[in-house]
């Protein structure tokens, strides 16, 4: 592995009410883990709200590559991480991927959403991720076909998708994106 690639800074951000997206947001650092490469992992769950919407992007990491693993609600990612990109300044020259959990209904407009947010922002999106998961308003779990999800199945999606990310990463790293930090 080159320098160059060690250097590159990943920081995935997870919003997870119900554990079911943190499951997915952790299996994607693990692997950049065993990659052994420059990963961050912020877990902003239990942040309120106005918190997010006066967010200091400055608390995020310097990164190269942007993660943002949401539940959808209202067929978008959630609304906290929505503010956090929105409120984000430009980031021309850098990556982004997006992963969501839904519940078996649909995942709606959110990874399309999320991609627009960052190209306005300058980001250059290298993929997207939707995995079902346990509906967070089923409160009886025999009726819900998608309890036991995200299972080992979906979290090996996580995986492909993760691998998949990390070797686009590398394509850009020798494209060399303008930075700007």
């Amino acid at each position: 592995m080159s320098n160059i690639e060690r250097d590159f800074r990943t920081v995935i951000i997870t919003f997870s009410p119900h554990g079911n997206t943190r499951k997915i947001a952790e299996r994607i650092h693990t692997v950049f883990c065993d990659e052994k490469l420059d990963v961050s992992f912020l877990d902003l769950t239990g942040t309120d709200m106005d918190t997010f919407q006066q967010f200091d992007s400055l608390s995020i990491p310097l990164f190269d590559l942007l993660i943002i693993v949401s539940p959808v609600y209202a067929w978008k990612i959630i609304l906290p991480l929505e503010l956090l990109i929105l409120n984000m300044p430009a980031k021309l020259g850098k990556c982004a991927a997006v992963a969501v959990t839904y519940g078996g209904v649909t995942s709606g407009h959110a990874l399309q959403n999320a991609v627009r947010m960052f190209t306005e922002k300058g980001l250059h999106t290298l993929g997207a991720l939707k995995v079902v998961a346990s509906h967070s308003n089923v409160l009886d779990e025999k009726k819900d076909p998608f309890s036991t999800h995200p299972n080992d199945a979906d979290l090996e999606k996580a995986d492909e998708f993760t691998y998949g990310i990390i070797e686009k990463m590398k394509k850009c790293i020798h494209y060399q994106f303008p930075r700007m930090d």
